[in-house]
């Protein structure tokens, strides 16, 4: 019972901490005495974004908080020798870090490695192309970061848009946070050249007629990631815009109203989501992908 209230204090900490990034990166003042480092991950050296991050200061109460879109983070303290500070992600393994001491005037560098928990799942980070009026979707946190930073004058972050698996393939089985692990199918990724837009299927014949019969539209980049089959997972809804020859994808039932009624073709279930959406209770009008997929850390 106590896990089960420490993960729901920690997803409110999470929602509340994306909700703020945005202010505090415009206005919060340089930390110049205090805690700093980089949150990594263990095999790909890649940073995690929006890790999350906690600090205890003598052994007082933590205080949650979460690192930036690149991985690193910063806290300021007052001077003391018994400070704590902890990380944890979407989908990884918590990693206490060890006590470290303070000094006057100085940053104090604390970094972190954590390891994938192949159970669990990905998010797929969702941007708004303000010059296209199109989505771009990606679960690569490289590339995630990448357009994030040197792009965000044309892709505006709309957060995550789903969660899809990044575990083995085997047959689901039902944890305490839900279902863990599922079947899985390949998600394949396109790039058209004229509109710069990515297209996904995981339809094979689909993905030959596109490679063979419309090269010359359409670079193929292969699996995009790994997505559930047809029995498991939420559905993604399929739409294509003609006028923009864009397609959009989306689980959210009320966003999916909306396309209907614009100048969106609807085109069925693209594909499935993760397996953990099946984890209950979720608050009421809750939309899944809007809540952070369970770890096992605090």
């Amino acid at each position: 019972m106590l896990r089960k209230w420490r993960l729901i204090g920690l997803l409110a900490v999470f929602v509340l901490a994306f909700a703020l990034l945005p202010a505090f990166a415009m206005g919060a003042p340089a930390i110049t005495q205090g805690v700093q480092g980089i949150v990594k991950d263990a095999s790909t050296g890649v940073p995690i974004p929006f890790a999350w991050m906690r600090i205890s200061i003598d052994g007082g109460e933590y205080v949650y908080f979460s690192a930036e879109y690149d991985g690193t983070y910063s806290y300021a303290t007052p001077v003391s020798d018994n400070i704590e500070v902890d990380a944890n992600g979407m989908a990884y393994e918590a990693v206490n870090g060890p006590i470290i001491a303070v000094t006057a005037g100085a940053m104090t560098t604390q970094d972190f490695v954590l390891t994938r928990d192949p159970d669990f799942y990905q998010p797929v980070y969702r941007f708004f192309n303000m010059k296209g009026g199109t989505h771009f979707y990606t679960a690569n946190d490289a590339e995630f970061i990448d357009v994030y930073k040197n792009n965000s004058s044309v892709f505006k972050y709309d957060g995550i848009a789903y969660w899809v698996a990044i575990g083995p393939d085997v047959a689901p089985e039902i944890g305490f946070f839900g279902w863990k692990n599922h079947s899985t199918v390949p998600l394949y990724r396109f790039f058209n050249v004229k509109t710069g837009v990515h297209f996904f299927t995981t339809d094979v014949a689909e993905m030959n007629d596109v490679k063979n019969n419309h090269s010359d539209l359409y670079t193929y980049e292969g699996v995009a990631y790994n997505v559930s089959g047809p029995e498991w997972g939420a559905p993604v809804y399929r739409f294509y815009n003609p006028k923009r020859n864009a397609h959009f994808y989306s689980v959210d039932s009320n966003e999916v109203r909306g396309k209907l009624s614009n100048y969106y073709h609807y085109e069925g279930i693209g594909f499935n989501t993760g397996g953990w959406e099946y984890f209950a209770p979720l608050p009421d009008g809750a939309n899944p992908a809007s809540v952070p997929a369970p770890n096992k850390g605090w």
